[in-house]
């Protein structure tokens, strides 16, 4: 799977800093509220299992985006191609000897 740069950003913002963040503020605001440790824990691991969900397809892109880089470059090392032994590379006092 491939991520445009602009779903990579907002991906990587919402599983590296949005959904941790948020899990630490329900679990430290919510129970002074009163509210039932249960609902707590449950949103606290629902946002940090968000955040890692997020991190995984992060992941998958980018690991995705290496190997097309590698065979990109792969492709090209192989169409370059090297002068043989055979042929004889031209010198710098060969191309000043040669009139424009």
């Amino acid at each position: 799977m491939k991520l445009n740069d602009k779903v990579y950003d907002v991906l990587k913002w919402l599983g590296l800093l949005f959904f941790p963040a948020l899990a630490l503020f329900l679990q430290t605001v919510l129970p002074v509220w009163g509210v039932d440790d249960g609902l707590v824990k449950a949103l606290t691991v629902t946002c940090n299992a968000l955040g890692v969900f997020i991190a995984a397809i992060i992941g998958v892109s980018q690991v995705t985006i290496a190997k097309e880089k590698a065979q990109m470059l792969e492709e090209m090392s192989e169409a370059y191609e090297e002068p043989s032994e055979d042929e004889d590379p031209v010198t710098d006092d060969e191309l000043e000897d040669e009139e424009i």
